[in-house]
This record gives C-alpha cells, structure tokens and sequence, in this order.
C-alpha cells in the first residue's frame, strides 16, 4: 500500500479538511461571543459606577443602576454587543404597559402621579426635556439631563478592563475547545 509523496491521495482527505474548517470556523465562533460577552461585563461595572458618580438624586440613580443592562446578538455570522440604559431582557415589571403600572403601581397599588422611571422614559433622565405640558394646557415641567455623558465616560475608563477580560476569556475558550480536540 503506498500513499505517495501527494497527501491528496490519503482516503479521506478530503472529509478530514473539511471536518478540520468546519471545527475551525465553529471555535472561532465560540471565541468571538465569548470574548465580546466577557468585555460587556466591566462596561456595565464602569456604567453603574458612573451613575453612582453623577448629580442626579438618590433615587433616579438607584433606578438608572438597575435599567442598565447588555445584549448580545449575531447578525450574518457577526456578533454585536450592546450595553446601556434599558438595553438587554425587560423584567415583567419594565415590560409593564403604562397603565399597569399605574393600576398595580411600582412600589404600592394606585400611585396617584406619573409611572416613575423605567426603561420607557430612563431616556428623559438622561438625555434631558424641554418645558412639556399637557393636551389641556397645563405645564408638567422640565428634566434636566442628569445623566449626560454617562455612557460616554463609562466606555472611556473601561476600556483597558474591556480588552483584558475579552483577552482572558477568548484565550480561555480556546484553550477549552483544543483540549476537546486532542482527546
């Protein structure tokens, strides 16, 4: 039996480079959700602390911390990832419509004004209002953006945190996935 000197003339060559990209492409898949999941987790970290460091009361930064959230999504064989205000799974309490948490209310049945802050209007703290009133006329007021540049200062001090545990964990999965390989 004699192979020659062409590895083309191996049964099953063929089967083998294909099974070989084919594992390649999936790690290389696992790797890059990984990666980008574990970098999403110190920019949440940095978000919150950046909340905790802002003018805004005590209670609009307690809301703030708990609407910030992340997702993660595969789009044409590439991964996005997203962290921010109302961003990620709404609990059954943000997915509540306006009037069910008026009627049950957030923190006690039939509050009387307003829904408080939720992912629907976290916006409005952060981004800012004009003077606004309602259909009949009468003013309701303004909210000055309190939380402006959050996201902004969050993303610029976590990035060096980012990047290592991105770096850790792609080097952790790819070293899980070669020991699966040489079994």
């Amino acid at each position: 039996m004699s192979f020659g000197s062409n590895p083309m003339n191996l049964k099953g060559f063929s089967r083998l480079t294909a099974n070989l990209e084919k594992t390649q492409r999936k790690t290389s898949q696992k790797v890059a959700r990984a990666g980008m999941s574990a970098s999403l987790t110190p920019l949440t970290k940095a978000m919150r602390a950046a909340v905790n460091a802002s003018p805004a009361s005590k209670e609009v930064k307690r809301q703030a911390r708990k609407l910030i959230g992340r997702s993660l999504k595969k789009s044409k064989g590439n991964y996005t990832g997203k962290a921010g205000f109302a961003v990620g799974k709404q609990s059954k309490k943000k997915s509540m419509t306006a009037h069910e948490r008026f009627v049950y209310g957030q923190g006690g049945a039939g509050m009387a004004k307003g829904v408080g802050i939720s992912a629907s209007n976290i916006h409005w703290f952060v981004l800012g209002t004009d003077e606004r009133q309602t259909k009949s006329g009468k003013a309701t007021g303004m909210i000055k953006d309190l939380l402006k540049g959050v996201i902004p200062a969050a993303t610029v001090s976590a990035r060096g945190a980012m990047l290592e545990a991105a770096r850790n964990k792609c080097d952790q999965v790819l070293a899980r996935e070669t020991a699966k390989l040489t079994k």
